[in-house]
């Protein structure tokens, strides 16, 4: 079993409303043990990542956030993730037993059509696909639309938001200052890809929110960034460069 941690939680489920992430919530990954051999039977699509419009103070953080949108678009093209997006499991409630897992995710739907489940090839394809409700006209492009604020210290609630996205009617992605100001590159990665997911359609309900298409495969991303960091000195790119 992996326990892992992961930021982004969306809270209003209207196709409407606007989508927000939460800190600090528990995502456990898992994974059918032959995940490699099922994603072999899906046509892998690449998906690029195209940088537009980034409202961010310079510096340290600016670099990271940098390096994170750069390491986006060989991330979602690795096999790699195109085996976890589509081997996910999660424990099958239905089931007596609590170590039955199925390979689905919570929420397995667009926007607010419950009676269209979702399998999770069909996940990956529609996030290879890239078609942001707001960008109808850029299939295949992941657009990075990506403005900073900073959440009023007397906004209890607001203080423990580090992002948000309006998905029906707008292409930005919001990051909280109060927290991307610590953030390291993989946790960037982590929220960006999972915030972007929401302007795809894909929401939060209200149950087992952690099991839902923009919390696994954020973290999913978050992890390979994590690993790829690891394998590599990224040290001189990210220097306080103030």
């Amino acid at each position: 079993m992996i326990r892992i941690l992961l930021t982004g939680c969306l809270l209003m489920t209207s196709s409407l409303g606007w989508a927000m992430s939460l800190s600090d919530e528990k995502v456990e990954l898992h994974f059918a043990h032959n995940h490699k051999e099922i994603a072999d039977k899906v046509t892998t699509q690449y998906l690029a990542v195209m940088r537009e419009d980034v409202v961010f103070p310079q510096g340290k953080q600016f670099t990271k956030l940098d390096l994170a949108i750069e390491m986006i678009e060989n991330i979602v093209n690795s096999e790699e993730f195109k085996q976890k997006v589509i081997g996910y499991t999660r424990p099958n409630r239905g089931t007596a037993s609590a170590e039955d897992y199925v390979r689905e995710y919570q929420k397995n739907y667009l926007w607010n059509n419950s009676g269209e489940n979702l399998s999770n090839e069909d996940v990956y394809n529609i996030i290879m696909n890239g078609n942001e409700k707001m960008r109808p006209d850029t299939l295949g492009e992941m657009n990075i639309n990506v403005k900073k604020y900073k959440s009023p210290w007397w906004n209890i609630s607001g203080r423990n938001v580090v992002g948000y996205t309006s998905p029906s009617s707008s292409k930005w992605i919001k990051v909280n200052w109060r927290f991307y100001d610590n953030y390291e590159v993989h946790q960037m990665v982590g929220n960006i890809v999972h915030e972007w997911i929401h302007l795809l359609g894909f929401l939060h309900g209200k149950e087992n929110m952690r099991e839902e298409v923009p919390y696994v495969v954020g973290k999913i991303a978050s992890e390979i960034a994590k690993s790829q960091l690891e394998k590599n000195d990224y040290s001189s790119l990210v220097a306080d460069n103030n």
